[in-house]
Order: C-alpha cells, then sequence, then structure tokens
C-alpha cells in the first residue's frame, strides 16, 4: 500500500507541473496590437516543386512544438515574470523561446522570396498569394501562402 501511494504522489507531480505549463498565457508577452504567429499554411497547385523548398523561403516561422501539440519553450518564456533583475526570470527567459509576433513587412517580404523562387526554377507564370486569418479573440493568427 505504502509503495503504491509514492507512486501516485511521483506521477501527480509532473501532472500538476504539466497542468501549470498549460495553463500560461501564450499571449502574455505579445502586446495589444500584436498577433502571436501560430502557424503558416503552404498550398501548392502542381506537384513540381517540395513545400521543403519553399519553406527555406519564409522568413517567419511559428514557434515549435513539442510532439505536434505543445509550445513547451513558449511556454517556459511565459514562465517568466516582467521583472528582469530576479535571476529565475533571466533563466526562463533564457531557455525558453520568445513569442514569435506577427509583421507584416516580413510576410511581405517572404512572399516576394517565394515568387522570385519560383521564377528562377522556371515556374515564370507563377502567383503567390497571402491570406492572414486572425483570430480576435485570442490574438493568434494564422497565415495561409499559395
Amino acid at each position: 500500500m505504502k509503495k503504491l501511494s509514492t507512486y501516485k504522489i511521483h506521477l501527480l507531480i509532473p501532472g500538476i507541473f504539466l497542468i501549470y505549463l498549460c495553463s500560461c498565457s501564450s499571449t502574455k508577452f505579445v502586446g495589444k496590437d500584436q498577433y502571436l504567429l501560430n502557424k503558416v499554411k503552404i498550398n501548392i497547385d502542381g506537384t513540381n516543386i517540395s513545400k521543403e523548398d519553399i519553406l527555406d523561403n519564409i522568413r517567419q516561422t511559428p514557434n515549435v512544438k513539442i510532439l505536434g501539440l505543445f509550445k513547451f519553450q513558449l511556454g517556459l518564456y511565459n514562465l517568466s515574470g516582467r521583472d528582469e533583475k530576479k535571476w529565475y526570470n533571466r533563466w526562463f527567459r533564457t531557455i525558453g523561446e520568445e513569442p514569435v509576433v506577427y509583421e507584416d513587412f516580413l510576410t511581405k517580404r517572404s512572399v516576394e522570396q517565394i515568387r522570385l523562387y519560383m521564377k528562377n526554377n522556371g515556374f515564370y507564370n507563377a502567383w503567390v498569394t497571402l491570406i492572414p486569418f486572425i483570430i480576435i479573440r485570442v490574438g493568434r493568427l494564422k497565415s495561409c501562402i499559395r
């Protein structure tokens, strides 16, 4: 019986820690008129070119997800407080990843780079469009490049 209860405690502590990390707001350090870049989606009409080649030309990439589900490094960054004088706030910011804020200039630059890449690879009539999807309620942005 005693071993079973310590086993439950060892499972309970990491579980509470994960719930604590997931409960942090991912837009904590994003400004009022800014948007967190959540996802970049690429649609290609045709099979002659791969998405990986186009992804190399994108200037802004969203924060890294672990197992495709959790933005763990962004969560660590958000655990830090606003006071940079405390050592643990600096430590969380060093090991964490700063939130990627959507910038219109970098997105337009990416569209131009993709257009030039397509033209250099023989696709002279290719066109590239940008469709930003803004979810205003939580301040996140998804962009789609076609």
